[in-house]
C-alpha cells in the first residue's frame, strides 16, 4: 500500500506509506502533521491510497477528509 496527502490545490503535503506490506485488518492514521514537520492547515484534504496484490494488480482509491483543531 502507498498513501499519499494532497491540500486543497492538489500538492502533495505527505506521503504516510509507501509500498507498505499490510494485512486485512488494521489502521493506518494521519497526524496531521506535513512532511516539512509542521502542523498542516485546517480544510479538506484528499487521500489517495493505491493498493497492490500479489499478482501485480492495483487498486486505487480517493477519500476525502477533513483536518480540524480539538477544542
Amino acid at each position: 500500500i502507498t498513501i499519499w496527502i494532497f491540500d486543497p490545490i492538489g500538492r502533495i503535503i505527505r506521503q504516510i506509506a509507501s509500498n507498505l506490506l499490510v494485512g486485512t485488518s488494521g489502521c493506518i492514521t494521519w497526524d496531521g502533521i506535513n512532511d516539512q514537520g509542521q502542523r498542516a492547515r485546517m480544510g479538506i484534504y484528499l487521500v489517495y491510497v493505491r493498493l497492490y496484490d500479489m499478482e501485480g494488480s492495483t487498486k486505487q482509491i480517493k477519500k476525502t477528509c477533513v483536518l480540524s483543531v480539538k477544542k
